[in-house]
């Protein structure tokens, strides 16, 4: 793939297609977003998305980078199938996608969410891809012990993980607010 000459890029929006560098992130791949187009989306946070990325249908998540940006991951499918990798520029389409769906929360952890300090909140804190992969987790178990366990030493680290998430987003509204701050 060559890259797109600057004159022939339209300004992007969401339905817009737009052009971006594939890169290596750990064992991942990933885009950048072009900021209009985070914007588009509505600025920050985590938004459900589908596509295209070099016509292969796709569905995910925008991951919030910072400062209004976003970065999508490329699923390994994605980038195989295309015999593409890091460096190579891919053509992407985006739209809104579908809110992920909440599987119903058991007995025994609603339970445990109520008596333990702090999980009720920390739950609805954590995104919905990790309360989802949690609840699997959990009924994946296949003795009633394991099951309890699992919720015994799953929620500290639900909670950990929601407490470091509303730190992120606060470092993240006070640069955004210090940005936005005009000089005198």
């Amino acid at each position: 793939m060559t890259a797109p000459h600057p004159k022939q890029t339209p300004r992007p929006t969401q339905n817009s297609p737009f052009h971006a560098r594939l890169y290596k992130l750990g064992v991942n791949r990933a885009i950048d977003i072009p900021a209009q187009i985070s914007k588009s989306f509505g600025g920050g946070g985590y938004i459900p998305v589908q596509g295209w990325i070099e016509g292969i249908p796709i569905t995910s998540t925008l991951i919030p980078k910072g400062q209004g940006r976003h970065r999508l991951f490329v699923h390994s499918r994605v980038w195989n199938r295309l015999k593409i990798d890091k460096g190579d520029f891919v053509e992407v389409l985006l739209t809104h996608g579908e809110p992920p769906k909440e599987p119903p929360i058991p007995e025994d952890l609603a339970l445990a969410l109520q008596m333990t300090k702090g999980a009720a909140e920390a739950f609805r804190q954590v995104t919905s891809a990790l309360r989802r992969e949690f609840i699997n987790w959990i009924q994946n178990a296949k003795q009633p012990e394991t099951r309890a366990h699992r919720i015994r030493k799953g929620l500290p680290v639900l909670i950990a993980r929601a407490r470091k998430r509303m730190q992120r987003q606060a470092q993240s509204e006070r640069t955004r607010d210090a940005s936005n701050r005009k000089p005198r």
